[in-house]
């Protein structure tokens, strides 16, 4: 579960925040094609493992059959350890990518061109106008984007159980994945209540601690 929650918020926001600020340079009616990115959002999860099952399945995938023209063999992610732990990450990371987006680009909305505007008369360029100026006051929402995205990932539930179910062995077998296994298919009632009633806590004191976090960088 480490490797696939850290791997997976690392994507959604780093890659959120480049295609925020990406878009956030974009005016008029351009901007009406802010609408593309948040359509992977928009998607049922299962509906979304069921896709990219299919684009990681060798006899299924439009990829393989394109790379089969030029004699190139693509490895089948799903049948190999950390492949399927990629093949998950990649799936989630598409899909939930736009949330991050839009917290980010509604954080840069209430940063002031004045800013970077003083900045530029400075002889500031644009990466260090960036990093020194618009990154610190992301901070909050930056902060507030993982905590959401990481205590979402612990609900990595349908993308496992359509994509790898757990497999191979237990590579991909998250922590609520493995409540679902002893509740539900060992009938150990009581041990998968448990297990999750510890990832209740977990994102609970994770929040509080995030929480403290936020106001000491806000104040």
């Amino acid at each position: 579960m480490a490797a696939l929650s850290f791997f997976g918020v690392a994507l959604q926001v780093v890659i959120g925040s480049a295609v925020a600020v990406g878009l956030q340079k974009i005016t008029g009616r351009w901007r009406v094609g802010c609408v593309l990115f948040l359509l992977p959002y928009a998607v049922p999860h299962v509906a979304v493992a069921l896709i990219w099952l299919s684009l990681f399945t060798p006899t299924l995938s439009p990829i393989n059959a394109f790379f089969d023209l030029f004699g190139i063999t693509v490895p089948a992610f799903l049948t190999s350890q950390w492949g399927a732990i990629a093949a998950i990450v990649i799936a989630d990371t598409w899909t939930n990518f736009p949330f991050a987006m839009l917290i980010i680009m509604a954080a840069l909305q209430g940063i002031s061109p004045d800013l970077d505007e003083a900045a530029a008369i400075d002889g500031a360029t644009r990466i260090k106008t960036f990093i020194y100026i618009t990154l610190p006051l992301l901070a909050p929402a930056l902060l507030m984007v993982t905590l959401f995205r990481f205590i979402d990932s612990l609900k990595h539930f349908p993308m496992i159980f359509v994509m790898t179910k757990g497999g191979p062995g237990r590579s991909t077998q998250a922590t609520n994945f493995y409540a679902y296994v002893q509740t539900f298919q060992n009938s150990n009632v009581a041990y998968g209540a448990a297990i999750a009633l510890m990832l209740f806590l977990m994102a609970a004191v994770i929040s509080y601690y995030v929480a403290k976090l936020n106001q000491r960088v806000t104040s």
